[in-house]
């Protein structure tokens, strides 16, 4: 019976002996073939023959591309149509566009785009003219003026545009009270609304803050200091900070349209966090 024992044994360790000798052949026939491949392509490359999506100029900038810009032809920079970029770690392309026509980008670490935004801003004073990049500042008198109920009532109907995405077709109005921010303030997560334009109505506040980064939450942002007669649209995709209430607790409308899917807001941690600070009132 031990005899048995060790020759099924003997027997067995040789056959897995075997079995690992074909395989380790095989491994060494592919790998062979691998480097040979790559030699071959290492010789079209120095001799500027173009290889199948690798030779030549555009075949060592299709290699620089992330997987996600394919290598199809689609652009002057080899993107494949309708390729999209989600913000891979080996290539610059992170702009994203935002419906309604406003772009925000928000690099990763390693882009060679990101921009340091840390130091300390002053707020100035809110206007339509310089508010007028980022979206609309409505005001009473700002628009078509009529007189009512025998000049009793004064009515403003502002032309303020209000796009929204059609995905975005329920209506939302919110009410937010807000506690004063004390000054200064660091300011550490920027949001944005890809589908609609957000609307607030000050109901009862002295003054309050408004913040945007223009270039997305990696670049400076801006601040600017409003006042009650102050209505703010937000265009869509504008990267923001969410609202701030100065020197006294303050009431908000808020309306925006919602998609109903829940992706109506995007938020980011700022990078390199800022300090804003504004003049006493």
């Amino acid at each position: 019976m031990v005899t048995g024992f060790l020759d099924a044994t003997y027997r067995h360790r040789t056959l897995r002996r075997a079995r690992r000798g074909r395989a380790g052949a095989g491994s060494d026939a592919r790998r062979a073939r691998c480097r040979g491949r790559h030699r071959a392509d290492g010789a079209r490359q120095r001799q500027g023959a173009a290889g199948p999506g690798r030779g030549g100029a555009a075949g060592r900038r299709a290699r620089k591309l992330h997987a996600c810009h394919g290598q199809a032809a689609g652009g002057a920079d080899g993107r494949a149509e309708g390729a999209d970029c989600r913000g891979c770690a080996r290539c610059d392309r992170h702009r994203l566009p935002a419906r309604g026509g406003a772009v925000g980008r928000y690099p990763r670490h390693g882009s060679r785009q990101l921009q340091k935004a840390s130091g300390v801003i002053t707020a100035t004073l809110l206007t339509p003219e310089v508010f007028a990049p980022y979206g609309h500042v409505g005001r009473a008198g700002q628009g078509v003026v009529a007189e009512v109920r025998e000049g009793q009532v004064r009515t403003t109907r502002s032309e303020i545009p209000f796009p929204h995405d059609p995905e975005a077709v329920d209506p939302s109005l919110d009410l937010h009270e807000v506690a004063p921010a004390a000054a200064p303030l660091k300011l550490l997560h920027a949001q944005r609304h890809p589908y609609s334009t957000q609307l607030f109505v000050p109901m009862q506040v002295s003054r309050w803050l408004v913040v945007v980064w223009p270039e997305g939450p990696a670049a400076p942002p801006v601040a600017f200091v409003a006042g009650p007669q102050d209505t703010v649209v937000y265009a869509p995709g504008v990267w923001h900070h969410g609202i701030l209430a100065l020197d006294t607790p303050a009431l908000f409308a808020a309306f925006m349209w919602r998609t109903g899917r829940g992706d109506e807001t995007e938020s980011l941690p700022v990078l390199d966090p800022v300090t804003v600070d504004w003049p006493a009132p």
